[in-house]
């Protein structure tokens, strides 16, 4: 995972397959917590799983999608979009710490775990907003 060659603008080659594996991890963990949990946690246990499975899924696809573009552009050598890294990786961990939280406050059910979920959500949004302001054509 090294970020020797990257640039504020290119994609390291780690973070698409980064991505690949949180949306692999999102499958498995929204059918464990269809099928596994639906007997032994709350009606609100289970809406919480859906939202961080929600929440993961959305945020891997999104960033699978726009760092692929990123390396395709860099290997036809276009300058159709400029993707900054920063809000890729915002993106990819706070989903990650926004749903790690959430699955765990409903795994272990220690609510202080509620408290972690929230930075997460804070870095998804600082992704999106830098995207909004750094994305360029």
């Amino acid at each position: 995972m090294s970020l020797k060659n990257s640039t504020p603008h290119t994609c390291p080659a780690w973070m698409a397959r980064a991505f690949a594996a949180t949306g692999g991890a999102g499958v498995a963990l929204g059918a464990f917590g269809a099928h596994a949990l639906k007997d032994i946690r709350s009606a609100q246990h289970i809406e919480t799983w859906k939202t961080a499975t929600l929440y993961l899924l959305v945020h891997a696809a999104v960033g699978l999608c726009l760092t692929l573009t990123s390396q395709s552009s860099q290997i036809n050598q276009e300058k159709s979009l400029v993707i900054p890294v920063l809000g890729l990786q915002l993106l990819l961990f706070g989903s990650v710490i926004f749903a790690g939280a959430l699955y765990l406050l409903v795994l272990i059910q220690l609510s202080p775990l509620g408290a972690v979920a929230p930075v997460g959500g804070l870095m998804m949004i600082a992704g999106w907003l830098v995207l909004a302001t750094r994305l360029r054509t």
